[in-house]
C-alpha cells in the first residue's frame, strides 16, 4: 500500500472467500527451492511506531474442534543439524522486558491438555540437557523458581523427580539438591 503523511496507511488483506457447502480456501506462502546457498526466508514483522509496536497473532480457526497449532523446523539432511527453534522476547532499556507463558487452554468437560518438554534422543555423545534458570538481577533478589502439582477437589497432583535408570556399564545419574 502507498504510504501517508497524516493518518494510517492503508491495510493489506489476504482472505478466501467463504464456504457453504464444503472448505474454506487454503492461502499458502511457500518458498521454491534452491541449489545453492541458503533458502529463502519468510519474514513476517509487526510496524515500528514511536508508541506501541504492532502486534502479530497467529491464531488456528475454530469450529466443533479447533484447528492445530505446529511450530518446527524441517528435518536435517544426511551429514548436518536441524535448524534451532527460539522464542525469545526483547530486551527493554527503561522497564521490564515482554513474559513467555506457555499454558493450554481450560476444560469444562474433560482434563485441561497437557505441557510437555521433552528432548530427542541421539545415538552419538551425551544426551541433549533440559535447563530452567530463573534470572539475575544486579541490585535486588534473583528470579524465583517455582515447580508445583496442582490443588484437586479430592486429592493433589503427585510431585516426582528422579533419574533414569542406568545402562548395563554404567550407574545412574546423581540428584543433587542444594
Amino acid at each position: 500500500t502507498g504510504t501517508s503523511t497524516k493518518g494510517s496507511s492503508g491495510a493489506l488483506v489476504f482472505r478466501s472467500g467463504d464456504a457453504t457447502s464444503g472448505a474454506g480456501g487454503s492461502i499458502s506462502m511457500v518458498i521454491g527451492a534452491g541449489d545453492t546457498g541458503d533458502g529463502g526466508r519468510v519474514v513476517i514483522s509487526g510496524g515500528g511506531s514511536a508508541n506501541t509496536g504492532g502486534s502479530i497473532s497467529i491464531a488456528s480457526g475454530g469450529g466443533k474442534t479447533s484447528g492445530a497449532f505446529s511450530i518446527k523446523t524441517a528435518d536435517s539432511g544426511s551429514s548436518g543439524t536441524s535448524g534451532a527453534l527460539s522464542f525469545v522476547t526483547g530486551s527493554s532499556s527503561s522497564g521490564s522486558s515482554g513474559s513467555v507463558v506457555l499454558r493450554s487452554g481450560d476444560a469444562t468437560s474433560g482434563a485441561g491438555g497437557s505441557i510437555s518438554i521433552a528432548v530427542g534422543n541421539g545415538n552419538t555423545g551425551a544426551g541433549g540437557r533440559v535447563v530452567i534458570q530463573s534470572g539475575t538481577s544486579s541490585d535486588m533478589t534473583g528470579g524465583s523458581i517455582l515447580i508445583s502439582s496442582a490443588s484437586g477437589a479430592s486429592s493433589s497432583g503427585a510431585f516426582s523427580l528422579r533419574t533414569s535408570d542406568a545402562g548395563t556399564n554404567g550407574v545412574s545419574g546423581g540428584l543433587y539438591l542444594k
